[in-house]
């Protein structure tokens, strides 16, 4: 939070310097090339390219199913992956983006110079509010539609790095858990709060277990470690005294250990288990009521294969 008031007490003018020197700081150059890929913790790394050869070919890169910090431009993500029963090829079918903007932040954090933020809780919130405001609310092509049209194109199919962006997300309105995840992420360690991107799993009560991209935030009490689990896609209710939503929040499941050793645990394969709840408002003052249901937060070891239509 230092950080935070320090942005407040700038000018707009002093802003825009700061922002350009810290991203010079934390930014790491790759001359838009892949120097990360962050997705499902899978043994290899397809690309376009692979849609052209057998299982076997597919070259043998690592993925990255937790980051922390700072994601550097160039980042691939990859959040889905199908199975061509045809070809025999298991490939992200367009279902990845590389990282090329972070103005965004920029964005933010002039947004924030003249709010009142009392504490970090306050801060997600603004984070949730400008999220959404940013991607938009209205869907205007869906995410894999919009994938699908990028991978037909043949200059996509031979230059992925110049066409597959996650700037092309903004005011779609089409925006998912790993894209808000990845904001996130950037925004709050721009501002020097240690956290980390999961792209896991997470599964609602009675659902199935479906793939998730959320957040986990580090803090300090009574001189130990200890971790909040921040999900900005996966939300919860905020409902006044007459039991009416009125508004959403992002959900916070607090842990007594560190991040890295909630996530040494849940890639042991232990998963995280969260009860639901939702927000009641009334004159100004927030309560927290439980719900009889809960959410398991967790990594996928494997990717069920899923065929092209």
């Amino acid at each position: 939070m230092d950080m935070v008031e320090y942005i407040k007490d700038l000018s707009e003018k002093e802003i825009e310097e700061f922002f350009k020197e810290r991203i010079e700081f934390i930014e790491e150059k790759n001359d838009n090339q892949e120097k990360y890929t962050i997705g499902y913790n899978l043994d290899y790394n397809p690309s376009a390219f692979n849609l052209l050869n057998f299982e076997e070919n597919i070259p043998k890169v690592e993925l990255i199913s937790g980051f922390n910090g700072y994601i550097p431009l160039g980042t691939k993500i990859i959040y889905g992956m199908v199975y061509n029963a045809d070809a025999k090829v298991t490939s992200n079918y367009g279902h990845y983006y590389y990282i090329d903007d972070n103005s965004y932040i920029l964005e933010f954090i002039k947004s924030i110079k003249d709010k009142d933020i009392n504490n970090i809780y306050e801060l997600f919130d603004l984070i949730f509010e400008f999220i959404y405001d940013y991607f938009g609310y209205i869907e205007t092509i869906s995410r894999e539609d919009m994938m699908k049209l990028i991978f037909k194109n043949e200059t996509a199919f031979y230059k992925p790095v110049e066409e597959h962006k996650y700037s092309m997300f903004k005011e779609k309105g089409n925006a998912q858990c790993s894209e808000i995840g990845i904001m996130a992420q950037n925004i709050l360690s721009f501002l020097g709060i240690y956290s980390k991107l999961i792209i896991g799993a997470h599964k609602m009560d009675l659902d199935d277990v479906e793939g998730h991209a959320y957040n986990m935030v580090q803090y300090e009490e009574d001189e130990e470690l200890k971790s909040i689990i921040l999900d900005f896609s996966s939300s919860v209710f905020v409902i006044n005294s007459k039991h009416k939503v009125i508004g959403y929040a992002p959900f916070i499941h607090y842990l007594d250990i560190s991040i890295d050793d909630a996530y040494k645990n849940i890639l042991s394969g232990e998963s995280i288990t969260a009860q639901n709840y939702a927000y009641i408002i009334d004159k100004g003052m927030y309560w927290v009521m439980n719900q009889d249901s809960y959410r398991e937060y967790s990594i996928t070891p494997k990717v069920k294969n899923k065929k092209i239509n």
